[in-house]
Order: C-alpha cells, then sequence, then structure tokens
C-alpha cells in the first residue's frame, strides 16, 4: 500500500510539473505597445489628432484618437516593422517607421508647427 501510495504522489508531482510548464509557456509575451502623446509648437496638448499603426508585414491597420490630453496607447500590436502615422487638420501629418519586438513599450510623440 505504501508503494501505490509513493508511487501515486511521483504521478502527482509529474503531473502538475507539466502543468506549470504548459501555464509558462502560455504567458510568454508576444506582443507590443506604442504609446505617445501629440502637442503644439508650445507644448500644448492636441486633442482629437488621428493616430495610425499599420503593421509593415500583414498591412493590419490599428487607428485610435488622441484624447483630451494628446495622449494615445495602442496595446497589444503584433511584433515587426510598423509605421505610426499622425494627423489632424491643419497640420502637416507626420509619419515614423519602427520595429517592435516582443514585450516593448515604444514612444511616438509628435510636435507640430501649424500650417500645410
Amino acid at each position: 500500500m505504501a508503494g501505490v501510495l509513493k508511487r501515486a504522489a511521483c504521478v502527482l508531482v509529474a503531473g502538475l510539473c507539466v502543468l506549470l510548464g504548459a501555464a509558462r509557456g502560455h504567458a510568454q509575451v508576444t506582443t507590443a505597445d506604442v504609446v505617445g502623446r501629440v502637442v503644439d509648437s508650445s507644448g500644448g496638448a492636441l486633442p482629437g489628432a488621428t493616430v495610425t499603426v499599420t503593421h509593415t508585414g500583414t498591412g493590419a491597420v490599428r487607428t485610435s484618437v488622441t484624447n483630451e490630453t494628446g495622449d494615445y496607447v495602442f496595446n497589444l500590436l503584433p511584433i515587426g516593422a510598423c509605421t505610426v502615422r499622425v494627423e489632424l487638420e491643419g497640420f502637416s501629418p507626420q509619419a515614423r517607421s519602427l520595429t517592435l519586438s516582443a514585450g516593448d513599450r515604444q514612444r511616438v510623440d509628435a510636435r507640430w508647427v501649424s500650417g500645410r
């Protein structure tokens, strides 16, 4: 009977190790974030600017609008090359290319001077 309990305990411990290893594998980060602030030449916030992130490899597009403080956030973006484009009526568009790696949180700010 003691041998059966010992064997059952070993099987249970081995099973827990497998489960914990599988859960750990799912916790790996495979995405990145892009954040930023859009301001005018004096540093004043520019709410309502359209920010677009385009993944170069897949063509996938995500769009957001800056909030009242000029901030925007893109979470859970696929890794790889992308372009961040910022547009607002009365200002010349701005674009920046970057490469996102797993776990990145890259900051892309825009400072504009009025006029096209």
